[in-house]
């Protein structure tokens, strides 16, 4: 037997194996402590995370002088959402800003980088130069046919990280409860992540999950939702409608005093082809009903 293999008898000391037990238990305790003032440090200095979109009540809406405040309410439409961009346009030109702005599924992600500060320049350079694979992540795993993840980014990006309730210009964003099948207007909180929660067409997009609870396309239940507008202190609200059948679905015209229905082929959803065609048909449905709306925003002396 060699002398490194020999057993010890009973009841001698070992020093040199006390000796390593301590060594292995400092070294284990130190370990843990720098386990832990790492972790400590990483979270300390790592990035923040979004707040989970909110509900509630938007504060502070203010008309400009000498007008009523205006509630934009972009509707739902898929692809054919590029036309909501002609109708910013003319109403851009003609001065009449939007107090507060509705987004429902496409209208969202319109209505999100306008209310972050966007010029129509910008919006219009975004949309021409967008490609499908900037907003649509193919993953049949996620319980969709995209994920919606990739769309969620985008926006983020595009408005610089800011929650809702840090854009230029307050914002609703609208999308159905899917237990429920109640709208939920979403004011605060992480803005990608609402309008992916309003733009997530059951079967196609996954749906994203906010504080237990999943979350679907606004226009499931109404595709126009004017009657949110109104509720956040609108006193005149415009709507753009971009459904071919108007009333198939939801209430939402009846709660608005001008609607704008743009007059479009159904596209697939994916199809950016007519994003041009689109814009200028916003732009000339706007332009016929200019008269009318800046008849109702303008307040008449005395």
């Amino acid at each position: 037997m060699s002398p490194f293999e020999r057993t010890p008898a009973r009841g001698s000391r070992v020093p040199h194996r006390r000796f390593g037990q301590r060594v292995a238990r400092m070294f284990r305790s130190s370990a843990s402590v720098a386990l832990a003032l790492l972790v400590s440090a990483c979270t300390a200095s790592g990035p923040a995370q979004p707040r989970p979109p909110q509900s509630g009540v938007i504060d502070g809406i203010e008309p400009t002088t000498g007008r009523a405040s205006v509630g934009l309410v972009l509707g739902a439409g898929g692809s054919r959402g590029f036309a909501h961009l002609g109708v910013i346009k003319v109403l851009e030109e003609a001065s009449l800003r939007p107090d507060l702005v509705v987004g429902a599924s496409v209208g969202s992600v319109i209505a999100a980088l306008y209310c972050a500060g966007l010029g129509i320049e910008e919006l219009e350079r975004i949309a021409l130069e967008l490609d499908r694979s900037d907003v649509l992540d193919f993953n049949p795993f996620s319980g969709g046919v995209f994920s919606g993840v990739r769309l969620q980014e985008f926006v983020n990006r595009a408005v610089h990280g800011r929650p809702i309730e840090s854009l230029r210009t307050p914002l609703a964003v609208v999308a159905t409860e899917r237990a429920s099948r109640s709208l939920v207007a979403f004011t605060r909180g992480d803005t990608g992540l609402a309008v992916r929660a309003s733009s997530s067409i059951p079967i196609v997009f996954a749906a994203p999950w906010i504080e237990q609870k999943a979350y679907v396309d606004a226009a499931v239940v109404d595709p126009l939702p004017t009657s949110i507008a109104r509720r956040l202190g609108a006193e005149v609200v415009l709507a753009v409608n971009l459904m071919r059948r108007p009333d198939a679905r939801g209430s939402g015209r009846t709660s608005a005093d001008v609607v704008i229905d743009v007059v479009l082929p159904r596209t697939r959803m994916s199809d950016f082809s007519q994003r041009q065609a689109q814009i200028s048909a916003g732009e000339a449905a706007a332009r016929a009903l200019l008269p009318r709306m800046r008849h109702l925003i303008e307040r008449q002396p005395g």
